[in-house]
């Protein structure tokens, strides 16, 4: 048997001095080798009378491998972030790729839309060219509104010299459909002394153009509330309130199909060269055949104009836009905004009412020039037209014949009633004029 030591310093060389150690063992059976001695005896190194030679030092430990020179190390960098931005290059490159290739198609669908949709409106009358010159190239400067379907309306002369309005839509979207239902209303309607004239129209792969005569005198909205100016005097408001009146009759009764203007307001009544009330912005109307059902669709238009049926079922009908033309009569009259410092102009003229006061809700501004019986008139009118049952507001053929005189006023409850929805399920009471489109809720 033979016994030694190890030991280990990592890569490091060393010199070990053993100054004492002891081993024991308890013997092997059937060893040919005698048992050790019982208590072997172990005298340290330094007793021997030999010199033992001194520790040699430890070499020293081999040095680290040299850093890698700075070029190599900025190489490295600069492939690591080359290679980075690559891969990302790549990427955004597929992303747009594929982004293009989606919108590419939506594109197409929506002009495949559009042209079915124009199928049956005939050939542009006018070429984009000539609506391009007429507004200097679309000039900002030019910009005199904006619609109410998000298009951008500028003033422009064309080249006969006629001051021209030029409405200009996104073939995109929501625009399209907007474009769509205002030139088939209008061409539906074409010919009325109390609607905006449309003069031509265009349409291009990107671009619809809708050209109407030019209203000098703004809208109505302007002339009734802006600041500074000078008061709309009573004569030009009552023949405007007639105007709409004579407008809305028209669209729902004497056109080829009826006409729901779904958003009849004041600043959608320009005012030409005579302050005649034309009535414009067709972009969110609904042509509806005679004795025809109506759509339902998601409420739009005005808040303060809008009827209390409408909001809840999202049925537009004649009836939704005589609401609105009831709220745009008591406007007019009493020079007050539907909601003005959170007060309904409908809830406050009903309380005068209530209370035999109604000449009072007159404009202040007009310092008593008008004539009493036609601002009663006006106002008891617009009164019947808020109605909250849909069912008691007269049509606006009745509401033209009250405004000439020709027709005795409906009467008026003291207090405003409630309102109260209840959805009908059948249609059988659509025949007549004064009821069509009343079957899908009962207002009462």
């Amino acid at each position: 048997m033979y016994a030694g030591f190890s030991a280990s310093n990592g890569n490091g060389a060393a010199l070990h001095v053993v100054e004492r150690w002891t081993f024991r063992t308890f013997g092997f059976p059937n060893s040919s080798y005698a048992p050790p001695p019982t208590k072997p005896q172990c005298h340290p190194i330094t007793s021997l009378s030999l010199p033992l030679p001194l520790p040699l030092p430890s070499p020293p430990p081999p040095s680290p491998p040299p850093p890698p020179h700075p070029n190599h190390r900025r190489r490295h960098l600069f492939y690591k972030v080359l290679g980075g931005v690559l891969g990302g290059m790549v990427l955004l490159g597929l992303v747009v790729v594929g982004s293009a290739v989606l919108l590419g198609r939506s594109v197409r669908r929506k002009n495949q839309e559009h042209a079915v949709a124009s199928e049956d409106m005939g050939e542009a009358t006018l070429s984009m060219e000539v609506a391009w010159a007429a507004t200097k190239g679309f000039d900002s400067g030019n910009v005199i509104g904006v619609g109410g379907s998000g298009a951008t309306v500028y003033e422009g002369v064309l080249p006969s010299g006629s001051r021209v309005a030029v409405k200009r839509f996104q073939a995109i979207g929501s625009c399209t459909k907007a474009f769509d239902s205002e030139l088939k209303a209008m061409l539906n309607c074409p010919h009325h002394p109390n609607l905006v004239p449309l003069a031509g129209w265009c349409r291009s792969k990107d671009e619809l153009v809708l050209v109407y005569e030019f209203m000098p005198n703004g809208n109505l909205d302007s002339a009734l509330h802006t600041l500074g100016g000078a008061t709309l005097p009573w004569e030009a408001r009552f023949r405007a309130i007639y105007g709409v009146a004579s407008a809305l009759a028209y669209l729902h009764d004497e056109c080829e199909n009826r006409i729901i203007h779904r958003d009849v307001k004041s600043s959608n009544v320009m005012l030409d060269a005579e302050f005649n009330a034309r009535l414009g912005d067709f972009g969110l109307a609904r042509t509806v055949s005679h004795g025809g059902l109506p759509l339902t669709t998601q409420p739009a238009g005005t808040l303060g104009y809008l009827a209390p049926e409408y909001v809840h079922t999202g049925v537009a009908t004649e009836r939704s836009d005589v609401y609105s033309f009831g709220v745009l009569a008591l406007e007019v009259a009493t020079g007050r905004r539907p909601a003005e410092r959170g007060i309904s102009v409908v809830n406050w003229v009903w309380t005068l009412w209530g209370r035999r006061r109604l000449v009072d809700a007159a404009d202040r501004r007009l310092q008593g020039r008008f004539v009493a019986d036609e601002m009663r008139r006006v106002l008891l009118v617009g009164l019947c037209c808020v109605h909250p049952d849909c069912r008691k507001r007269p049509g606006m053929r009745r509401v033209v014949s009250m405004l000439d005189g020709t027709a005795p006023l409906i009467l008026v409850p003291d207090k405003m009633p409630p309102v109260l929805l209840q959805p009908v399920p059948n249609a059988s009471s659509m025949n007549s004029a004064d009821t069509a489109n009343t079957a899908f809720f009962s207002c009462r």
